[in-house]
């Protein structure tokens, strides 16, 4: 029986061995795992981490572009305020004109926005009791060949500078506040150059 014992303990001692193998390469493999899986969460980690820095710097460019945009447009519409300004009190200064240097003004624009036929010439009542005698005298000698003009019987109170020159079919707006509306688109880049260098 001493032979079945040895058998036993060999066999026992070749298990063990084997178990103790498997262990080993069990515990190499787990330790492997570990270290893979150590590997790919810092990875993770990292890639969740630079993803996340991205979105914050998205975000930044995102906020800092709208706030210079702002900045643009309220520099832009404290720029058009000026500029509107501007033609307000170019408005004001010719209604302010004294009488003499107004129907000037007035002269002026009668002469260079006469048509050919006979027109009327409607001011407000203020303007039409300070028009100057002799005035239509000297403007018909200004006028050309087949130009004339004569003040209308009718007044329109809504002008606040300036005249209306009437024909059959057609009216000539010379209010001041119109020319300056009409002149402002084309003269806007000479009056922004001036204002802002």
């Amino acid at each position: 029986m001493a032979g079945i014992e040895k058998i036993k303990q060999e066999i026992i001692s070749s298990a063990n061995s084997k178990a103790n193998a498997i262990l080993q390469d069990a515990e190499k493999k787990a330790s492997e795992i570990t270290t893979s899986a150590k590997i790919t969460s810092t990875e993770e980690t990292k890639l969740i981490l630079q993803k996340a820095e991205d979105k914050v710097n998205s975000i930044k460019a995102t906020a800092e572009s709208a706030v210079a945009l702002d900045k643009k447009n309220k520099i832009l519409a404290a720029k058009i305020s000026l500029i509107n300004e501007a033609y307000s009190q170019a408005e004001n200064k010719l209604c302010s004109l004294s009488t003499k240097e107004y129907f000037e003004v007035i002269k002026k624009l009668i002469v260079a926005n006469t048509v050919k036929g006979t027109g009327e010439v409607v001011f407000s009542e203020k303007d039409k009791n300070n028009i100057p005698s002799g005035f239509f005298e000297e403007v018909g000698k200004l006028l050309g060949k087949g130009k004339k003009v004569k003040l209308s019987d009718s007044v329109d109170n809504s002008i606040k500078g300036g005249m209306i020159i009437k024909y059959e079919e057609i009216e000539i707006n010379c209010e001041f506040g119109a020319i300056i509306s009409a002149e402002k688109e084309r003269l806007i880049d000479k009056v922004n150059s001036c204002l802002f260098g």
